[in-house]
């Protein structure tokens, strides 16, 4: 099979360091932002928030999917740095 592209510890450093600044970025501007609040205020309190008429579902799934993706895009750079981890590794 192909060999997996391995990526030095440098590289991985700074595209881990310019991702976590990426990540802030969105972060706050997601909180700051009119979901942002809903999103609190369904954290906070659902009954209230409920009461105010947001959509408890839509914000509940909204933040799991939010926190998912940075979840996996995290993991994404260590998966190169990894011997056997890429996508042509392991047997057919």
């Amino acid at each position: 099979g192909l060999a997996t592209i391995q990526y030095g510890k440098s590289y991985l450093f700074i595209y881990c360091f310019a991702f976590l600044l990426i990540t802030l970025a969105v972060i706050q501007n997601l909180i700051k932002s009119k979901h942002g609040r809903a999103i609190i205020a369904v954290r906070d309190n659902e009954i209230a928030a409920e009461s105010c008429g947001l959509n408890i579902m839509f914000y509940k799934c909204f933040g799991f999917a939010v926190s998912a993706f940075f979840a996996a895009a995290r993991r994404s750079p260590i998966s190169f740095s990894l011997p056997g981890t890429g996508m042509y590794s392991g047997s057919n």
